[in-house]
């Protein structure tokens, strides 16, 4: 996975180029795992990742939710 420093995006009301730090341009996603063959083991490394680039949300299903709150938790 290759993460810029930087990111250039167009704000459509002014029309005028945005920098945006990772850690911004991170908080406008939301990490998935919603497939019904989900380990913990990827669980808990999508919330490191998560944890670490600080994204919007982690989604998933309801049996994860325990392992989700502890690997997010402080």
């Amino acid at each position: 996975m290759i993460i810029y420093e930087h990111r250039k995006t167009i704000d459509s009301k002014n029309r005028r180029v945005i920098m945006l730090t990772v850690r911004e341009f991170a908080k406008h996603f939301d990490l998935a795992l919603l497939a019904p063959n989900v380990q913990e083991a990827a669980v808990v490394e999508a919330c490191r990742t998560a944890a670490k680039y600080q994204v919007n949300s982690v989604n998933v299903n309801s049996c994860w939710i325990d392992v989700a709150r502890r690997e997010l938790a402080g």
